[in-house]
């Protein structure tokens, strides 16, 4: 049976704001009736609970990847998928060094970062991210993505995991 959770994940917060920012993302999570459930069952985390849905908290720098079947971020502009090679050297430095690099898109000139590129089934790097089971992908994407952006401020990527 294969396992599938979206996450939302923060590309904005350093690292010295982190706790904080966890502790607004567990606030407006409760703001919303979500309610705590497990300490730490879902992603090794606090993990709320609303209807059947599930969410955690994830803290700490990390890569955030779509697991089985991963591939390189694609052009928002003119949906042309990355070079391979330079997305990998980007998402390496970005992890490496903490500072997300900029790539331009080989099919209409565009430049942006990493993470402004549409990388539902790629990788971002963040220290906080939401990760969500058992809600429709959907919502999550095209809705909840939407109110995290509006409501908690920041940059915020959508990565779609199935493992």
């Amino acid at each position: 049976m294969s396992d599938h959770r979206d996450r939302l994940v923060d590309l904005s917060t350093p690292e010295a704001d982190e706790p904080a920012r966890v502790a607004q993302v567990i606030a407006w999570l409760e703001s919303r009736g979500w309610v705590l459930d497990d300490p730490d069952w879902l992603d090794d985390a606090p993990t709320y609970r609303l209807g059947e849905g599930l969410a955690a908290v994830v803290s700490g720098w990390q890569a955030f990847d779509a697991g089985e079947g991963t591939d390189v971020g694609v052009c928002t502009v003119c949906a042309t998928p990355a070079d391979g090679d330079e997305w990998m050297a980007a998402l390496n430095d970005w992890f490496e060094t903490g500072t997300e690099p900029f790539l331009t898109c080989t099919g209409c000139a565009t430049t942006s970062l990493v993470g402004d590129l549409d990388n539902s089934a790629g990788v971002v790097c963040g220290r906080v991210a939401l990760s969500l089971q058992q809600l429709d992908y959907t919502f999550v994407r095209d809705e909840l993505l939407s109110q995290v952006r509006a409501e908690l401020g920041g940059r915020w990527s959508y990565v779609h995991l199935h493992v």
